[in-house]
């Protein structure tokens, strides 16, 4: 007969022993049924731990990332919108430039060599984000800094131009303002300066300035700003006026029908002096215009810019 093993325990109403037997096979079965159990529940219990942080991690990961790319989209759109006013002060220091080469074209004042400052375009919107990955924010940063400051050194640079220009164009501006640069009356020019056929003789002869035809009492205007210096008969031209504009700069105006104004009076580009006659040596209604500089006559046709 196999042996058995006996276990004994006691009960509470001490009722005496108790007692069973069972054979050694089955206490090793029920022993490795209780290890079974014991190391299954463990295992199952630290599968549900680690389960659990991880996907408690995986959402601190999912949340961190779309916190991230939030970020990055609206760091995007910043660099974006900071690239896009560097474009548009770029342009109009370019549009500035443009305007002051035309006023040194007009003023006839030249502009000295300065050492020309590199500066880049604006990114572009397609390459965003691969300047995101290629750069570190702090790279993005710098790289924008160093273009305003580009464009800080130009505007100074434009600045100071400016100031330049607007001292010479103050000195210049009496100068410009009394120079003929307006025909004195709308009409048909019927004689040019230069030689011609004298329309009384038959002979050639030298016309000292421009014949405008224009209806009687047509408005005459001053070409630019001045003293009435001489209101007149002048022999072949009849009722003549005269206008001192300055740094050697006279005007003449002959065959008018009425002065509009007196000896003395000052007066400004485009206002009226006199009106359109038929007076002195004349075929009819017109004005002969004058200009006389240092005084020699020289071509009207280089005062006349309208």
């Amino acid at each position: 007969m196999k042996e058995k093993i006996t276990i004994f325990w006691l009960t509470a109403q001490g009722s005496g022993p108790k007692r069973i037997s069972i054979s050694p096979a089955l206490l090793s079965a029920v022993c490795m049924f209780f290890i079974i159990c014991i190391t299954t529940s463990g295992f199952v219990f630290h599968s549900y731990k680690t389960v659990h942080s991880e996907k408690n991690f995986s959402e601190t990961l999912k949340n961190t990332i779309s916190q991230q790319n939030r970020e990055i989209e609206t760091l995007n759109e910043q660099i974006q919108n900071f690239s896009d006013k560097i474009g548009v002060i770029k342009a109009r220091l370019a549009k500035i430039d443009e305007f002051e080469d035309d006023i040194r074209i007009i003023t006839n004042i030249k502009k000295k060599k300065e050492p020309l400052v590199g500066m880049g375009g604006p990114m572009e919107a397609d390459a965003e984000m691969d300047q995101f990955l290629k750069h570190s924010d702090a790279s993005l940063l710098r790289e924008m800094h160093e273009q305003l400051n580009q464009i800080n050194s130009i505007s100074l640079v434009h600045h100071k131009d400016f100031e330049k220009l607007l001292k010479i164009l103050e000195k210049k501006k009496s100068f410009l303002a009394s120079t003929p640069t307006i025909t004195p009356v709308k009409g048909r020019v019927t004689s040019r300066f230069g030689y011609r056929k004298s329309p009384f003789t038959g002979k050639k002869e030298f016309h000292s300035g421009y014949d405008i035809s224009a209806p009687m009492g047509t408005k005459i205007l001053a070409p630019a700003d001045g003293v009435v210096s001489f209101v007149g008969r002048k022999s072949f031209l009849g009722k003549a006026v005269m206008i001192d504009h300055g740094y050697g700069i006279i005007t003449q105006y002959g065959h008018t029908s009425k002065a509009l104004k007196k000896v003395g009076d000052k007066v400004k580009r485009g206002e009226a002096i006199a009106k359109v006659g038929n007076t002195g040596r004349s075929t009819g209604p017109h004005v002969h215009y004058e200009v006389i500089l240092n005084g020699i006559k020289v071509n009207p046709k280089k005062y006349i810019l309208n």
